[in-house]
């Protein structure tokens, strides 16, 4: 059986997809502020920071894949702390690279839609100019480049993710939405700012496939929509019969951001559609699966192949 390590295995994409292939693979899930246990996973403390005990750990294990999810993804703790930052972002993506180069082991690593700027027409292709408007994604421009150096590895650009954390110690945007507005809680969401909105069950389908399928390179793995949050947010109560009215629209030049983002960052996914075995679905489906999983499994928490 192929074994597969997964690094920030606590995060949101992290932990699903060690509970959605556990049964297809031996799976090594490495946390390191969050740490947590998963049947049928073994889990190990990760410091990517430490440059030792990271290629250790690698060696130890001798993963055929690392999906190298860890980051450090605050905008604007990135933007506040560039230091921090670069340390994770960038020289902990190092550190992992050389760990997976001592085993030969493929990298696919998790990249984002912010390593674009703002384009008011059309979508970001694989192909287009870097130009990130924040320090957070000018870390992951570095990061990317170190992962593609070595030509058996793969990035995978997300944006905006979504889905049920499987770990009851984390909370998950649809959840707080959800709960927010069956206690009659207004919940103020961006109205202009556009991304592809992306389910993670798909994201991690598709990075299973780029293993299969020894696929290399960039990949954006995103959803076929790109909306604002509000509109989002009023298709979360439209699925889970709720009231939409305390869904309160708010423009981001309103925040109190410290960290430039873009307004409209959507990405061409062709070449996920074209080359991996995955279907993507629109929103209200994938928010529909999200109702099916919540009632067949309880607050969120979902079993294998969900």
């Amino acid at each position: 059986m192929k074994k597969i390590m997964v690094t920030g295995a606590s995060g949101l994409l992290g932990s699903k997809i060690l509970r959605m292939f556990k049964s297809d693979f031996e799976m090594v899930g490495g946390f390191n502020l969050h740490p947590f246990e998963l049947s049928g996973v073994e889990t190990v403390f990760m410091d990517i920071t430490n440059p030792s005990q990271t290629i250790e750990t690698i060696i130890r294990h001798s993963p055929d894949l690392v999906i190298h999810s860890a980051a450090y993804r605050d905008i604007d703790h990135c933007q506040q702390h560039p230091g921090a930052a670069w340390k994770v972002n960038v020289d902990g993506t190092r550190n992992v690279f050389n760990g997976c180069n001592e085993v030969n082991a493929k990298m696919v690593l998790i990249s984002t839609d912010m390593v674009f700027s703002h384009r008011p027409e059309g979508m970001y292709r694989i192909t287009s100019e870097l130009n990130p408007m924040n320090y957070y994604g000018k870390t992951k421009v570095e990061a990317e480049k170190l992962t593609m150096s070595n030509d058996r590895n793969a990035v995978a650009r997300v944006s905006l993710l979504y889905g049920w954390h499987t770990l009851k110690l984390r909370s998950d945007f649809v959840r707080w939405v959800v709960e927010s507005v069956k206690n009659e809680k207004s919940v103020t969401l961006f109205q202009d700012q556009f991304r592809n909105v992306t389910f993670i069950d798909h994201v991690a389908e598709a990075l299973i496939e780029i293993f299969k399928k020894s696929k290399n390179g960039i990949f954006h793995i995103a959803g076929n929509e790109c909306i604002d949050r509000f509109e989002f947010g009023k298709k979360i109560c439209k699925v889970f019969e709720l009231n939409e009215q305390y869904i309160k629209p708010i423009n981001s030049d309103d925040s109190e951001w410290v960290a430039e983002r873009p307004k409209r960052c959507c990405m061409d996914i062709s070449k996920t559609v074209s080359e991996l075995d995955v279907e993507i679905n629109d929103i209200e489906t994938n928010l529909n699966i999200m109702k099916t999983q919540r009632s067949g499994a309880g607050s969120g928490e979902q079993g294998a192949g969900t």
